[in-house]
């Protein structure tokens, strides 16, 4: 139930059904929270980079590369490569690679699994690539390539200029990277994941820490490889009305939606808040339509911490 401010929605789940009603103004939400409501990237980026898998005081086993799809259309992977450079290269450094296979499914995650350590009690969702690359946990530069041969570039720039280059990202110190810098914070138990899909393409940006999450293609982030229980799918009122974020945001400060049950409102999670008495999440339709006026932006407040993570893909039902 969202109230004047946007608030009141009960708790949703990832990837399922959320209830949905109106019962007042709802503002422009999406303010503040991204730069003018950006573009998400069309489809494959690199979405989560942890190379901490077994050293000491981890909990997971493998190091790990996670990619993501915020566009609906699949992406073909075969003859692509997930690559991985020393974060201070020499004039031999090689880049070592990954060879991929499947598809990246449209809003979906991809899992490419690297080299185990000695420690750690967990091991990751059942992969979706298998590489034996052993990342440094602190400091190095992972590349999305659509090639098999290994990338030569070995600065910044060289490797900006290289067209086989999907996406890049530099953490910790690594000399490669894009933007005004790199991805900080990773570390034995910290992994650097995008803020959004939307790639601003700016490593330090884009990329903040926080405990490893990773996904696979079938959405199983458990670590033993079981599916997340299904959730029952809530029943829409007779009288609800389908609407698109925009259709309740409205032109002016009271939504022409208020008082109403609405359903099949869709959006990609953009920003989650599971600390002060706010809590919840905001999300956005990719699909604005043509009128300035109108946001493509919501909060959605929980009341509890949030079970949603950035990247993902909502609809909602009433409730």
């Amino acid at each position: 139930m969202i109230d004047a401010m946007g608030h009141g929605l009960d708790a949703p789940l990832r990837k399922r059904l959320i209830p949905l009603a109106i019962t007042g103004s709802v503002v422009l939400a999406g303010v503040g929270v991204h730069s003018a409501f950006a573009t998400p990237s069309a489809d494959a980026v690199i979405s989560q980079v942890y190379g901490g898998g077994g050293n000491s005081g981890a909990t997971l086993t493998n190091d790990f590369i996670e990619l993501a799809n915020a566009g609906s259309g699949s992406l073909d992977l075969s003859g692509y490569t997930i690559q991985y450079l020393s974060g201070n290269p020499g004039p031999t450094t090689k880049w070592q690679a990954t060879p991929l296979t499947g598809s990246l499914a449209g809003n979906g995650r991809y899992l490419i699994q690297e080299a185990a350590g000695t420690g750690g009690t967990t091991a990751l969702p059942t992969p979706d690539a298998t590489g034996n690359i052993n990342m440094s946990a602190t400091t190095g530069t992972v590349a999305l390539v659509q090639g098999t041969d290994p990338l030569t570039c070995l600065t910044a720039a060289d490797c900006l200029a290289d067209s086989r280059i999907k996406d890049l990202v530099g953490f910790g110190t690594a000399v490669v990277f894009k933007g005004s810098g790199q991805a900080l914070g990773a570390s034995n138990t910290q992994s650097v994941f995008r803020k959004t899909l939307i790639d601003t393409e700016d490593n330090a940006t884009d990329f903040t820490s926080g405990d490893p999450t990773p996904h696979n293609s079938g959405d199983e982030s458990t670590g033993d490889g079981s599916e997340p229980s299904p959730t029952p799918t809530p029943t829409p009122p007779a009288n609800a009305v389908s609407a698109k974020i925009h259709d309740i945001q409205g032109t002016t400060r009271i939504s022409p939606l208020a008082g109403k049950d609405v359903k099949d409102v869709t959006g990609i999670v953009i920003g989650v808040r599971s600390t002060s008495a706010s809590k919840g999440f905001w999300m956005q339709d990719p699909n604005a339509d043509n009128d300035p006026r109108t946001s493509e932006g919501i909060f959605v407040y929980t009341s509890s911490a949030p079970t949603v993570k950035v990247g993902d893909s909502l609809t909602s039902s009433p409730g």
